[in-house]
C-alpha cells in the first residue's frame, strides 16, 4: 500500500532567543530575517582490498548564519567580548576579545498555524557585520545585519541541536507553548521538559 505524505512547510522565522550561560539571563529578539543552518559533518573513507569498502561519519557542530534588522547593543557587546566602559558609552574591540558561551535559540511558524522552536545550547559568535548607508532620496534604508554563530555539543550532553514542532504533538497531549520552551535552556534531551505535555486523553 503506498501512502501519499503531506508536511506543513516553514512560513516565517519569528524571534530568536539569547541566553546567558553564566546568569541563565535570556533575551528575546524581535528582529530577525532568516536564520540558515549548515550541519558540519566529518567523513572518513575506509579502504579495504583495493577499494572503498565503509565510511564512518561525525557531526562536529553546526554553523548558523543570521540575518536581522537589528541586534540590541547589549547582546552584540556581550557576545563580541567587546570592553564597555563605565558609564556604558563607549566600547572597545580588542585583539584579544574572548567570545564567551551563550544558547541561541529561535522560532519558525509552519503553514498549518504550528510552530518550531530550537534551542542550540553551546554557541559562541564568530562574525558580526554591519553596513552603514546613507538614505535614498526617493526611499527608506533596508538595515541587515550579519551574524554567524558556531554552535558546538554541549561539553556534558554532547547534544548540539534541540528542536521541538508542536504540530508533530500525539493526538490526546497539548503542545508546549513557546513561553513553556524558551522559559530556560534546554542542553540534554534527558531535559525534564522532554515528553512533559498535558494529556487532554484520558489513558494518553
Amino acid at each position: 500500500m503506498i501512502k501519499t505524505a503531506t508536511a506543513p512547510y516553514p512560513v516565517t522565522v519569528r524571534d530568536a532567543y539569547f541566553a546567558d550561560l553564566q546568569t541563565d539571563e535570556i533575551i528575546r529578539v524581535g528582529y530577525m530575517r532568516t536564520v540558515g543552518l549548515s550541519i558540519i559533518q566529518n567523513t572518513q573513507k575506509i579502504p579495504g582490498s583495493g577499494r572503498i569498502t565503509d565510511q564512518s561519519s561525525r557531526i562536529t557542530g553546526i554553523d548558523l548564519t543570521v540575518s536581522s534588522s537589528r541586534l540590541p547593543a547589549e547582546i552584540v557587546r556581550k557576545y563580541r567580548g567587546k570592553k564597555v566602559s563605565e558609564n556604558g558609552g563607549f566600547s572597545a574591540i580588542n585583539v584579544k576579545n574572548k567570545f564567551p558561551a551563550f544558547a541561541f535559540g529561535f522560532v519558525v511558524e509552519n503553514s498549518d498555524q504550528s510552530f518550531t522552536f530550537v534551542w542550540l545550547p553551546n554557541c559562541t559568535m564568530t562574525e558580526n557585520n554591519e553596513t552603514y548607508q546613507t538614505t535614498p532620496v526617493d526611499g527608506a534604508n533596508d538595515p541587515v545585519q550579519d551574524t554567524t554563530i558556531s554552535a558546538l555539543p554541549d561539553p556534558e550532553s554532547e547534544d548540539l541541536l534541540i528542536d521541538y514542532n508542536q504540530g508533530e504533538v500525539k493526538e490526546g497531549f497539548t503542545p508546549l507553548t513557546e513561553e513553556e520552551f524558551f522559559a530556560r535552556v534546554i542542553k540534554s534531551f534527558e531535559d525534564e521538559l522532554i515528553d512533559s505535555e498535558t494529556a487532554t486523553t484520558p489513558g494518553a
